[in-house]
């Protein structure tokens, strides 16, 4: 089976992109404060998906999907001459549109062989 990949690396490459934000606890109705916002992203590698799990106590501190689509394009002609690993490594440490998050946690979820 052929694999389409949004940005092509070395050794693979990006196959998608997904997000998604919740609120855990909403805080206060009226300036949201004690409130715990969080955002999942999921970057679909050739085997393996990088996970991020981003969390911060106001929901304006979580980067847009904006910003993500944005920092994709900035970096692209880089990744292209990365392997998979080098871009988990580049995107976990050299990630700039987190800076804002409270908290940031990366995992790396491994396809099981049927």
């Amino acid at each position: 089976m052929k694999k389409n990949f949004i940005i092509k690396m070395l050794d693979g490459g990006i196959r998608d992109i997904s997000t998604d934000t919740w609120c855990e606890r909403r805080g206060c109705s009226t300036c949201g404060f004690n409130g715990w916002h969080v955002g999942e992203m999921e970057i679909h590698l050739k085997d393996d998906t990088l996970r991020v799990e981003l969390g911060t106590m106001y929901k304006f501190d979580l980067p847009s999907e904006q910003d993500l689509i944005r920092w994709f394009d900035d970096n692209t002609e880089k990744i292209k001459n990365m392997t998979e690993e080098e871009f988990i490594k580049f995107f976990t440490e050299d990630n700039e549109v987190f800076r804002f998050c409270d908290e940031v946690k990366y995992f790396i979820v491994t396809k099981k062989e049927i």
